[in-house]
């Protein structure tokens, strides 16, 4: 693809998104996110790549694979997910790779 087409992806996310955890998801993958009245803004000046989140949709505008950088972002969002709740029940979290180089998490519960 010529470097100077740019991709746009549009996913719609169920209303029960959180815009906090959303944004922790961007910015552990890089993202600087600004919080707007209508949603979010962001930024990755390492690939160029922005975006927005308004009324659950999120779009991606880039001239690198927009539909892998949804899937990361849901990948990040789903970590920031499972350690909230992890912190609400009160667990510890150890992120691992496994055998076939995907993330896991290990819990530990205190009793």
């Amino acid at each position: 693809m010529p470097c100077d087409t740019i991709q746009t992806s549009r996913v719609a996310w169920k209303d029960t998104t959180d815009p906090k955890l959303l944004k922790g998801a961007l910015e552990s993958l890089g993202y600087t996110v600004t919080e707007t009245a209508t949603g979010l803004t962001f930024y990755n000046r390492d690939t160029g790549a922005e975006g927005t989140y308004r009324k659950t949709i999120l779009t991606i505008r880039s001239s690198y694979g927009v539909d892998e950088s949804q899937e990361q972002v849901k990948r990040a969002y789903s970590e920031q997910v499972v350690q909230v709740a992890a912190r609400s029940y009160g667990w510890t979290l150890r992120k691992q790779t496994n055998s076939a180089g995907n993330t896991q998490y290990a819990v530990a519960r205190r009793y």
